[in-house]
């Protein structure tokens, strides 16, 4: 689907320059501003309704799915991303309309054994080249919490959910079971919410970011368009920037030798690497990413950092400055289900065999 951005061409300095939906030159760098200092920061991406309200010390992030193909009790079911997605749609939908997604002890409906709820759900890039459903699980209390050191976690989505006001929702995710016996083998543990430790703001969201910098989109636009939109505006923003004037050389300098293609092409291959790591761990967005690959993976930078006597050391201290980081950068879309009809689901049979059900 096309993105419905706006272009404005004015006059600077510097000469004309094209950039999206703000109407001043001060705007558009107090735009940029705020995206570098988001892309620095928590970001929640495809979440459609209001954030809901984290607990300081009680709200984890959790590795709740992920793509491929799994086996349970001798059946084969296969996670896509487009589930994923689906998951989070109907999460949305569920989320407006008054209802929650408890995490339990186990498989069960009893309200006894639940422990917390689901606050947020979004999908991000995996490092195992496909895609994982996280969400952010709120514990009801401090000894529930206790529970993140130990559990792992199994999701339960029926074919369909009908509540008591006639809404159908199909293969919705009902709960989100804390056990010793996912199905999942692998998935990542829990892990505090960044933003509470020491920061009680709220992370900021993509359609509130499009909203704040009025950046024009279409009215049902994806979280993918927004995330085009804005990656089209820093694309914009940057060609503002003056191009450094080379320095003169001195007349004594001798001529660097010539990179070989080989090298150049070995250190560009490693520091792509190195970068699209910081993006499998959530630590940077892939907007980001392809601005640091313009910067540090051309040919240029490349030989200046091969260049015998050069001391030029500035990737490797932003790589290891970018490593530190919270790992809650989002770039989600939206999602679906990793279980099956009741009635053939593995995981809620086993749980009802073991409950006496």
């Amino acid at each position: 689907m096309p993105i419905l951005v706006s272009h404005n061409t004015f006059r600077s300095q510097a000469g004309f320059f094209v950039r999206s939906g703000l109407a001043t030159y001060g705007a558009a760098r107090r735009a940029l501003a705020d995206l570098e200092r988001l892309n620095r920061s928590d970001v929640v991406c495809g979440l459609h309704s209001a954030p809901a309200e984290l607990k300081d010390g009680l709200s984890y992030w959790k590795e709740l799915a992920r793509t491929g193909a799994f086996i349970a009790h001798g059946k084969t079911f296969e996670i896509t991303e487009h589930m994923l997605s689906h998951w989070v749609q109907e999460y949305d939908r569920m989320i407006q309309a008054g209802h929650s997604v408890p995490v339990p002890v186990e498989h069960t409906t009893d309200p006894e054994k639940n422990r917390g709820t689901i606050s947020h759900l979004e999908v991000r890039p995996n490092g195992r080249d496909g895609a994982s459903l996280w969400g952010v699980v709120t514990f009801a209390d401090a000894d529930a919490a206790k529970l993140a050191k130990t559990a792992q976690v199994s999701v339960f989505s029926p074919a369909e959910f009908i509540d008591g006001e006639g809404r159908k929702f199909v293969r919705p995710l009902r709960h989100v079971a804390l056990t010793d016996y996912p199905v999942i083998p692998g998935l990542e543990p829990f892990s505090i919410v960044a933003s509470l430790v020491g920061d009680t703001k709220m992370p900021i969201t993509l359609p509130e970011l499009v909203a704040k910098h009025e950046i024009e989109v279409a009215e049902d636009a994806t979280p993918e368009d927004m995330l085009d939109a804005i990656d089209e505006l820093i694309t914009s923003l940057k060609k503002l920037e003056p191009e450094p004037e080379p320095e003169p050389k001195s007349e004594s300098e001798p001529e660097p030798e010539p990179v070989a293609a080989s090298m150049l092409g070995i250190l560009r291959k490693s520091r792509v690497h190195d970068i699209n790591d910081l993006v499998s761990q959530g630590r940077i967005s892939p907007v980001v990413a392809r601005e640091l690959q313009k910067q540090y993976c051309n040919d240029n930078a490349l030989a200046l950092s091969l260049t015998a006597g050069n001391e030029d050391d500035s990737f490797d201290r932003l790589m290891s400055t970018l490593a530190k980081q919270p790992a809650t950068i989002s770039m989600s879309e939206t999602t679906g289900p990793q279980v099956l009809d009741p009635k053939n689901n593995p995981l809620l049979a086993d749980a009802c065999r073991r409950a006496g059900k």
